[in-house]
């Protein structure tokens, strides 16, 4: 986000043919696995109905089973959203130590020494551990550059990446993480707009605790923007922007001292200042589309097993599709660079914008992610998308793109008071481990949750981890018979997501031994704990029960079934308060101790589910009392299935009940 900012998705798995998207080479077929359920993973706090309430512009990093991502957070701009109980920051970040399935807001950065301001960048030194995140200034107008040695659980107090600087933007950064000389050292970029303006070069060689000055990689007021840097296998340090109508780059070899000319990525790009594509959107309660800013800043990967470049960027190409993804390479460490490919592969004129990428440290996969409104014909609403590609040497084979986002997205922006008119995020990120690509985006699928707020939606960040292979069979770990409370219903925790599998038909519960079928007529699942819940219309009768999960029919994200079918066998006897398979003495006591209150469940008494002991549970337990199921032992004094009482003492205390 620029300082001109302010104003003050589980599926079932589809096999696909591969798509023309390649850079020159034949395409061959792969099948996608497009993650789970997207987790939600900042809070509102700070919000209010008319400001405050936008998260979104991600950055993220991954490693282990820690995901650290970091956002601009408008919320953290309230009045003792910081450490400090001040309003000196704009930045946000969360965590994940279980590989991104929970997630904690941590709220605001420390807003000590200048504030934070948003447009968060991170980078990790792989040896030590250590995190850096930066940001702009808030009070300040340098870039503000913070470092975690605790997997991001706390921040040293910001030190200034940018000395010398005046009115930074737009700033990323990277370290070097290969074995030799400049292993450890920090690299930064940023724009500058005051001063001897144009786009700087930054390093530490301290573990980011002192920057030196800036070199000077391109002049100009309104020329540069859009810087990325990062590093080869060699030590070679690449910073690529976006100047004019074209991406450019310069290279440097001696760990950031010079750098070599300027040279150019990919020529001509379509689209306004800065790539703009002139994309609208129409928001939840207006009747006309506005228009929301965008750009053609690119973004950088380095295969780090064999050094080949990859740069991607949304563009307005030749024709009437004004917003598409594109993707250049090089394999001769950027003297040269291949013909521009299309990655979005659908075939509509809807708009593809603001793309990342992604390579995994074996050097084995690359990921690129936008958001596209390949889904909505009037090209409004929109989703998050992926492609995944297989990289062998200076082959790219890509698989057909899937969604990652669980559902559609309709544009929101303008309406948080802090924020510019057409702000909606200029960028989000991805990281990739060997197993999994990991993705965060912002998007409006929740309308603003303040009384008072609408029409306005909810900009928040969602998170989703997309693995790179099969995971292992679905298993069923738990599952019971659930009888205390209306309705009556059965229950089946999996080991992971097979919701988006589920329907009635992978259920079939028989009444034993060899009766009629009595099905649930129900079913929800609760993404969170893996539960699929099956519910039945109306009191089962009194019997003994199977139910058979079909395997065939539930299967993981990646298509993977349940290895066989799973049983549940359990039985239900009205009246049986204790659930022991009779009734008797011990369920007597238990509706007379609750008798006459209200409310209460079945286990207290309330046979009928009316959320009351009476009469008419006590009628119930006459009726069946001394009954036993033929599944549980005999208990002795009663015959099973008789309804004879076994003692007068019980009659007896029946009796002074009625009384």
């Amino acid at each position: 986000m620029s300082r001109a900012s302010f104003a003050v998705r589980t599926r079932r798995p589809r096999t696909r043919r591969n798509h023309h998207v390649a850079l020159g080479e034949v395409l061959e077929p792969r099948w996608l696995l497009f993650g789970g359920v997207d987790r939600l993973i900042n809070n509102n706090n700070g919000a209010s109905t008319t400001g405050l309430f936008t998260q979104s512009e991600t950055s993220i990093v991954a490693y282990g089973n820690t995901v650290i991502a970091s956002y601009n957070d408008s919320g953290s701009n309230a009045v003792g959203a910081g450490d400090g109980g001040g309003s000196a920051g704009f930045t946000g970040w969360s965590r994940s130590t279980d590989g991104g399935n929970t997630w904690t807001d941590f709220g605001s950065l420390p807003e000590g020494n200048g504030g934070h301001a948003g447009d968060p960048a991170f980078a990790r030194d792989e040896l030590t551990g250590r995190v850096y995140l930066a940001t702009l200034g808030f009070s300040v107008s340098t870039i503000r550059i913070y470092r975690s040695d605790d997997d991001g659980q706390t921040w040293l107090t910001s030190v200034t990446g940018t000395p010398g600087g005046a009115s930074e933007d737009k700033e990323w950064l990277a370290v070097d993480n290969f074995a030799g000389t400049g292993r450890g050292n920090v690299y930064l970029m940023s724009r500058r707009f005051a001063g001897t303006t144009g786009l700087y070069f930054y390093r530490s060689t301290d573990q980011g605790g002192t920057f030196g000055n800036g070199v000077l990689l391109s002049a100009g007021a309104n020329g540069p923007q859009g810087a990325f840097v990062t590093v080869g296998s060699d030590h070679s340090i690449y910073a690529i922007w976006f100047q004019g109508n074209n991406i450019v780059m310069r290279k440097s070899t001696d760990l950031g001292l010079t750098f070599g000319a300027q040279t150019t990525v990919a020529a001509s790009l379509g689209g306004g200042t800065n790539g703009d594509l002139a994309l609208t959107g129409l928001r939840n309660g207006l009747a006309s589309f506005s228009a929301f800013r965008s750009n053609g800043f690119p973004h950088v990967a380095v295969n780090p097993v064999n050094g080949n470049l990859y740069v991607v960027y949304n563009n307005n190409p030749a024709g009437t599709d004004k917003a598409d993804i594109q993707l250049v390479q090089s394999t001769n460490g950027g003297a040269s660079w291949s013909v521009p490919v299309r990655v979005n592969d659908d075939a509509t004129l809807t708009d593809q914008w603001q793309p990342t990428l992604a390579i995994t440290p074996d050097g084995t996969k690359l990921g690129v992610f936008y958001s596209s409104r390949q889904e909505d014909a009037s090209n409004n609403l929109f989703k998050y998308y992926g492609r995944i590609a297989t990289l062998s040497g200076a082959t790219t084979t890509f698989g057909a793109s899937e969604p990652i986002s669980d559902v559609a997205s309709i544009p929101e922006f303008g309406r948080d008071s802090l924020i510019v008119a057409t702000y909606m995020g200029d960028y989000n990120f991805a990281a990739a481990t060997n197993d999994a690509f990991h993705v965060v985006w912002s998007d409006n699928r929740s309308p603003h949750p303040m009384p008072g707020a609408a029409p306005r939606m909810d900009p928040n960040v969602y998170y989703d981890k997309i693995p790179l292979s099969a995971p292992p069979a679905p298993n069923v770990t738990a599952s019971s018979f659930v009888f205390a409370t209306a309705p009556q219903r059965l229950t089946f925790t999996f080991d992971q997501n097979v919701g988006a599998s589920l329907d009635l038909g992978d259920i079939q519960v028989q009444r034993l031994p060899g009766g009629p079928f009595v099905n649930p007529t129900g079913l929800s699942y609760n993404a969170v704990t893996n539960t699929a819940t099956f519910s039945f219309t109306g009191i089962l009768p009194d019997d003994d029960y199977r139910a058979t999960l079909i395997a065939g029919g539930i299967t993981n994200a990646g298509g993977t079934p349940l290895p066989a079918n799973v049983t549940q066998d359990f039985f239900f006897l009205q009246g049986d308060a204790t659930h022991d398979g009779r009734v008797n003495l011990d369920d007597f006591n238990r509706l007379a101790a609750n008798f006459g209150q209200s409310p209460r469940d079945f286990t207290q008494g309330d046979f009928n589910y009316d959320n009351v002991v009476n009469l008419d549970d006590f009628n119930i337990l006459a009726a069946r009392f001394g009954n036993v199921l033929a599944g549980p032992a005999a208990q002795p004094g009663f015959v099973p299935g008789s309804g004879k009482a076994g003692s007068t003492g019980t009659r007896k205390l029946m009796g002074e009940l009625l009384e």
